[in-house]
């Protein structure tokens, strides 16, 4: 028996079994649930655009961390930005391999296109390179702040895109999920931050 079909065999098929949170066994679970109930297209579409919402997420947070006052601050920021390799890493598990091929590579036009047409700002960032200026570092709160709207932002994008899915679809439930724990994270660094301000 292959491991595809013991997984499929496994995988519960109500909801209701289905263990509570984010893990690698919950997203591997649902994107079975989606091959026997749902649309796998649309469920692995949903994985992807989530899991480069949540990596999106991850360069704020690490900002807040370096830039965290005192040791109760850096290890908040620190739970959360762990939790978000840990969500990428249970969103990994439930890609198909069909999906895996084409995350893998960058295409040709791609690299041709970053090469003719920079990232902005490239040339106010060559200047204060070469003019020797360096950009002060973010202080606690700008940076606590900026990773709480990226937060609760991919929150909101993410729990959209889960509610364009069918009611109770797995792509649905694996949104929701997500969404519940990114707003988890954001209310904790807010709560951070209504301590150092009280």
């Amino acid at each position: 028996m292959a491991a595809r079909d013991r997984m499929i065999l496994s995988t519960p098929t109500d909801l209701q079994t289905l263990p509570p949170g984010l893990s690698s066994d919950v997203v591997e679970a649902l994107a079975a649930r989606s091959v026997r109930r749902d649309s796998v297209p649309s469920f692995q579409a949903l994985l992807a655009a989530v899991a480069e919402a949540v990596r999106a997420t991850q360069a704020p947070v690490a900002q807040a961390e370096e830039a965290a006052l005192n040791l109760r601050q850096r290890e908040t920021v620190a739970g959360v930005h762990a939790d978000l390799a840990q969500i990428l890493e249970a969103l990994a598990s439930g890609v198909s391999a069909e999906a895996q091929c084409l995350k893998a590579s960058r295409r040709p036009a791609d690299v041709v296109r970053s090469v003719l047409r920079p990232t902005p700002g490239w040339l106010p960032r060559l200047r204060d390179r070469a003019a020797g200026a360096t950009v002060p570092a973010p202080t606690w709160v700008t940076a606590a702040a900026a990773a709480v709207e990226a937060l609760g932002q991919t929150a909101e994008h993410v729990a959209t895109l889960g509610q364009a899915q069918p009611t109770e679809s797995s792509a649905r439930v694996l949104s929701g999920r997500v969404a519940d724990r990114l707003r988890e994270h954001r209310d904790a660094l807010l709560a951070d931050i209504a301590k150092l301000v009280d």
